[in-house]
């Protein structure tokens, strides 16, 4: 019977309000809980600039997805603009207070930053191992060694420990805390009608280790002019689907039955 509900009213660019709801009846009735009208900045920015920043704050620092594993412990994933990166916030008293979790970086990265790019999962009722996917950016602008990054957590979402970077940032699709698939793009501009390069890699460790499924010669033929894959989602470890996209916002589905090997459409392009 428990819910919680995240309402986000219309912003404007350099704002990101929420109010979050909770109900204990299954959704006859709701209750605030919290909202980003508690702060006491104005401006959000001004917020953000403050050391005070990275401490507890007794209001919803931004609004965006969220997601709680029990009836304390649970996160907010959103940024403080629309023009800005992603943060992560977690409570661990039901959404009264709240805390920015940063995700440190592995200790033989170059300078840089991490950005959350989804909320936690947790893939068994009362579990405490979990998941989160983040980017890493790095500090020099000229740098083309952008990666993505799965943190994995054994203490339920307290603290999150780094695995093995992929290359480049792609879309990615768990099934367990151990079980997932990564697209890793290869570099390409955006609008451009030459064919994407990529890899698809599969973990059976929880990302301590990626390897290649050899997808290639199975994809290219979708991702002739430009589409690359922009949604990836495995139901079991044979059963997945794949959207790919184009410059034209015409998108196609995809299908496999083998883990990811061999990939064919269901239906022709559409408009999305």
């Amino acid at each position: 019977d428990e819910g919680w509900l995240m309402l986000i009213p219309d912003r404007a660019m350099n704002s990101s309000p929420g109010d979050l709801y909770r109900t204990r009846d299954g959704g006859a009735h709701w209750r605030k809980v919290n909202s980003t009208g508690a702060s006491p900045h104005g401006w959000i920015w001004e917020e953000a600039a403050l050391p005070a920043f990275e401490h507890r704050h007794p209001y919803l620092v931004c609004g965006g997805a969220t997601a709680f594993r029990n009836d304390s412990t649970g996160w907010v994933w959103g940024s403080l603009a629309s023009t800005a990166p992603s943060f992560l916030f977690i409570t661990r008293d039901g959404g009264l207070n709240w805390q920015l979790q940063r995700l440190s970086l592995p200790a033989s990265f170059q300078p840089g930053w991490t950005e959350p790019i989804g909320l936690p999962q947790f893939f068994q009722p009362d579990t405490d191992e979990g998941i989160v996917p983040a980017q890493y950016h790095p500090a020099d602008s000229h740098a083309s060694n952008f990666c993505t990054l799965i943190y994995s957590t054994h203490d339920g979402g307290l603290n999150w420990q780094p695995t093995t970077p992929v290359k480049f940032c792609g879309v990615w699709s768990f099934i367990t805390v151990k079980r997932g698939w990564i697209w890793s793009p290869g570099p390409h501009s955006t609008g451009s009608t030459a064919p994407v390069k990529g890899t698809l890699y599969r973990t059976d460790d929880g990302g301590a280790s990626w390897r290649p499924l050899n997808a290639e010669k199975s994809l290219e033929e979708y991702l002739t002019h430009g589409e690359d894959i922009v949604q990836l989602d495995f139901v079991d470890d044979e059963y997945g689907w794949a959207i790919a996209r184009d410059s034209h916002n015409l998108t196609q589905l995809l299908k496999t039955t083998d883990g990811g090997g061999a990939w064919n459409a269901t239906k022709t392009k559409m408009q999305q």
